[in-house]
């Protein structure tokens, strides 16, 4: 008996909220149409198990574009990551031939034998000739030193000294920097760093899955580096290749779709990170040069 009341009770609720519901839309869409405006309404979600998921994936990647700067956005990207997510780690420098070409396919990128015709009509003889003397001014002065040991060494002997290579580079392009400031005044507004922090990631399809699941059909890569020297300026420079070129807009890249554990790629399980080379507020932020 009383189990008969409380199921009499329950619908009479939920029929109380049906009809609730359905008078305030109505009265919602007869306000509309007096205003003379369009009704908006939510759109049809598939409720199955998958089509859930696919609208929760909407809604975080809705989420995401709508966030204003690009920071934030990589933020979510990298506080939401799978808990041991496999990232692929790749450098500027590919461990194997082979991997050159798979660099090329997960990066979409494109070598070009020669250089674009708008660098043909540029003359540098003047820096060039200049540039010329003081390399082989500081490379005899570097070398020729008297407190070095009277055993003659190869060139070869001291490029394998790690310290020694960093001084001699350094001192390359102190000179050259100096030299290239007075004829290029935007050169005096750049600054030099080194061994700067960069990396980033990003996920690429196309590569077969064994288990076949959602999360494995995206690889994650991750890019790593520290150059030796970077040079940054304020403004950015005038595009070498302008992105209407056929070279940007339709060439295709090369397929090279093998799994990165076929070229036995490392990977790490660490968390993700996406860092250009300086801090956020930096006003000098396009690179210049990087060796």
């Amino acid at each position: 008996m009383v189990s008969n009341i409380v199921m009499q009770r329950i619908a009479w609720y939920r029929l109380k909220y049906s009809i609730s519901y359905f008078t305030a839309f109505r009265l919602q869409h007869q306000l509309a149409e007096r205003n003379n405006e369009s009704c908006i309404y939510p759109p049809i979600v598939d409720m199955s198990t998958e089509g859930q998921r696919r609208h929760q994936r909407q809604l975080w990647y809705d989420s995401i574009k709508a966030m204003p700067t690009v920071e934030e956005k990589l933020y979510e990207l990298a506080t939401q990551q799978r808990v041991g997510l496999k990232k692929y780690i790749l450098s500027a420098v590919p461990p194997t031939h082979n991997s050159i070409f798979f660099q090329k396919y997960v990066t979409r990128s494109h070598l070009i034998e020669e250089l674009p015709n708008k660098l043909n009509f540029m003359n540098v003889e003047k820096e060039l000739s200049d540039i010329k003397d003081i390399l082989n001014e500081v490379l005899l002065t570097y070398y020729s030193n008297s407190w070095q040991n009277n055993k003659s060494k190869q060139l070869s002997d001291y490029l394998l000294e790690k310290d020694a290579g960093a001084v001699l580079l350094n001192q390359l392009i102190a000179k050259c920097y100096k030299k290239l400031a007075v004829r290029n005044e935007h050169i005096l507004q750049s600054t030099i760093q080194q061994k700067p922090r960069i990396c980033s990631f990003w996920w690429h399809g196309g590569f077969e899955s064994q288990h076949d699941r959602i999360y494995e059909k995206n690889t994650c890569f991750r890019y790593t580096e520290y150059p030796a020297f970077v040079i940054r300026m304020k403004e950015p420079l005038s595009p070498i290749v302008e992105f209407d070129d056929p070279l940007c807009a339709t060439a295709d890249v090369p397929s090279y779709n093998y799994h990165p554990k076929v070229l036995g790629l490392a990977f790490r399980r660490n968390w993700l990170s996406s860092v250009p080379g300086f801090w956020p507020g930096d006003p000098c932020e396009f690179p210049l040069l990087q060796f």
